[in-house]
């Protein structure tokens, strides 16, 4: 037996309130959730697939094999079960391993005791198979073993990561009350930033924030920095296959585009550490750093970004007199000096978050250590707000037309941008089709159809396309995005009017497409422009399931 290969039951681990972003990840490497709960997520595959979750995932803590669930009313009960376990098929001679669990039981008032009881029914049956006790300790540095046992209902797994995964193993300072890497990394997800625009982030301390964020931009994975996990101790374990997972670490590294990234910090020695901080992480080179006031540091003007503060709160740093103070001058800062940005203010005290001034347009829950916070988020006009009325007078409305080679490059970079920020597509399908829509490509497919890319421009900005192929006699619909700046604006609609005046040019009578069943919002658009769903195919391109559309053009009828 060989449970490397055999399919059951994982459940992936994160702190409090992370498990949107943690299934967001867990379905873009191309898993399918069974389901999450607000400290995981569930799933099927083997311990080879949890390999690669180990590498890949950001914002998880452990990933756990189950090997079965039982009744138990005590500890003799859990021990009664586990001896019964095949744990010389699992455990190999001469290993280590160590017991960890979560435990919820009117019997047991230490934990420490469960775990000595599993450790028990463990050692007795390889003794009595091996004829002598294997080594056990509490540094998990081998093969783990946990116990999630909740009332009578008891779950053993294996641990295949060992030290948690929250840490991504690259912060050898963490300075004062340092964010959680994983949370870190959730928190950028849950802002607005595309991975292009730039990334300011005053009061850094440490650099978790803008560390995570060059990592995120250029698709560094944690398990970069690790060498050791728990699965590596296990019997039937085969190291080309961690070998390949660890080799595709190096492939996925992206190193452009490169935005700007700026970390600010009051203290010369925070900064210090951030940097040395950055260097571990391999980033140094991608983040700007600088000591100064909050409020001196540059914001740059190219371009719209996204700033990103964590200051302090008061549960365990800083005077509330004073922080009132200082929440009142980031106020002031964002209304004065970051026009046109997304503000988001990460804090455990709302009373504090008050003193900025400002209406929050999103409140994001997470949590830090047992800390209940906020992702607070700004929407920062230039200037002076404006009323409906008046954007309508300054926003001209959306001009459609037919791309010309000079509109590849930006039509490409605007593609990237909404590939990178879309949950459903997988690893593999964001690196296949940023290269099938780059720059050169665009622009060998306008030459060669002057119907087959459709750009919708306001203020002569890309604010949305289509991209179609003429494919005997049936037009092809490839690619229609909108960038998030720009939706509800109807362009979606006026995008398929546009694709829709074309088949009649070119002498077609029909529309065919497709979309991920994970694609909700585009199956709502496709719905209401009159398109009718043909069949659904599982496990197809990507390895994704996909429904295939067809809609037929009246006027040609």
């Amino acid at each position: 037996m060989n449970l490397f290969t055999i399919t059951g039951d994982i459940t992936v681990t994160c702190h409090k309130r992370i498990t949107p972003w943690l299934l967001q990840e867990i379905e873009a490497l191309g898993f399918t959730a069974t389901d999450s709960f607000v400290t995981g997520v569930h799933l099927r595959g083997t311990i080879n697939h949890c390999i690669q979750l180990n590498c890949q995932l950001r914002c998880a803590s452990q990933v756990l094999y189950s090997l079965g669930h039982f009744e138990a009313a005590n500890a003799d009960d859990v021990y009664r079960h586990l001896i019964n376990y095949e744990w010389e098929n699992i455990l190999p001679e001469n290993g280590y391993f160590s017991v960890t669990s979560n435990v919820q039981n009117e019997s047991i008032n230490n934990s420490m005791f469960a775990n000595l009881r599993v450790k028990d029914a463990i050692a007795d049956r390889l003794r009595n198979k091996r004829g002598a006790r294997p080594a056990t300790g509490a540094e998990l540095t081998g093969a783990v073993i946990h116990l999630f046992w909740k009332q009578e209902y008891a779950e053993i797994f294996i641990d295949t990561s060992g030290p948690s995964l929250a840490r991504h193993g690259y912060r050898k300072i963490p300075g004062q009350a340092p964010m959680l890497e994983a949370l870190a990394s959730a928190v950028i997800y849950a802002t607005r930033w595309n991975r292009v625009q730039p990334f300011v982030n005053p009061m850094c301390g440490s650099g978790t924030l803008a560390i995570e964020a060059a990592l995120i931009a250029t698709n560094r994975r944690p398990g970069l920095y690790r060498d050791n996990y728990a699965f590596m101790h296990l019997k039937g374990y085969d190291e080309e296959v961690y070998r390949q997972q660890d080799a595709l670490l190096e492939l996925q590294i992206k190193e452009s585009p490169r935005p700007r990234i700026i970390a600010t910090d009051y203290s010369e020695k925070a900064i210090e550490n951030a940097r040395k901080n950055a260097i571990a992480a391999g980033v140094a080179g991608l983040i700007e750093f600088n000591v100064c006031d909050f409020a001196a540091t540059e914001i740059p003007r190219n371009q719209p970004g996204v700033l990103m503060l964590n200051p302090e709160y008061g549960e365990r740093l800083g005077n509330i007199a004073e922080l009132e103070l200082t929440y009142g001058r980031i106020g002031d800062f964002m209304k004065k000096s970051c026009g046109g940005y997304f503000g988001y203010i990460f804090t455990g005290n709302l009373d504090l978050a008050k003193k900025i001034g400002l209406k929050a347009s999103r409140r994001i829950e997470f949590y830090t250590s047992t800390i209940d916070c906020r992702l607070l988020e700004y929407e920062l006009y230039s200037g002076t707000k404006k009323t409906d009325k008046q954007s309508a007078a300054v926003n001209e409305p959306p001009v459609l037309r037919f791309a010309s080679a000079a509109d590849a490059a930006p039509l490409s970079a605007a593609i990237e941008t909404l590939i990178e920020q879309i949950p459903y597509y997988n690893d593999l399908a964001k690196r296949n089709e940023t290269a099938r829509y780059n720059a050169k490509a665009l622009t060998a497919k306008i030459k060669e159809d002057e119907y087959a890319v459709i750009i919708a421009e306001i203020n002569n900005q890309i604010a949305g396309f289509c991209l179609s192929r003429f494919d005997d006699y049936t037009i092809w619909l490839e690619w229609f995005g909108v960038p998030d700046n720009h939706r509800g604006k109807g362009l979606a609609k006026l995008l398929f009017q546009k694709l829709e005046e074309t088949v009649v040019q070119s002498g077609c009578h029909k529309v065919w497409c497709d979309s991920r069943t994970s694609n909700g919002a585009g199956i709502h658009l496709l719905s209401q422009a009159g398109y009718s769903q043909l069949v659904t195919i599982n496990n197809h391109w990507y390895n994704q399931d996909f429904i295939l559309w067809e809609k037929q053009v009246a006027t040609l009828l």
